[in-house]
């Protein structure tokens, strides 16, 4: 069974070809495996960023940000997410 940081890794070189919803599918899995690491929840955030699907992107920046207040991408990101 492939891991969680093995998805993200997958997930992130699909995000760098703009293959958001295989991206999604992926992201979607690997936070139901560990959803409490900041990168994995980053991730998936940022891809539901790119598929305009904001409300859910910033349910996952909080998350973010209630682990690690000072992650400065998840703050910009979620900015972004508002505009």
């Amino acid at each position: 069974f492939k891991s969680a940081h093995f998805l993200k890794r997958e997930a992130v070189n699909l995000v760098a070809v703009k293959k958001y919803k295989e991206a999604e599918r992926k992201m979607s899995l690997a936070v139901k495996f560990i959803n409490y690491d900041t990168q994995i929840l980053y991730v998936y955030a940022d891809v539901l960023y790119n598929l305009q699907r904001y409300d859910e992107s910033i349910k996952y920046l909080k998350e973010v940000l209630e682990i690690d207040s000072g992650n400065e991408k998840a703050q910009i990101l979620i900015g972004a997410n508002y505009m």
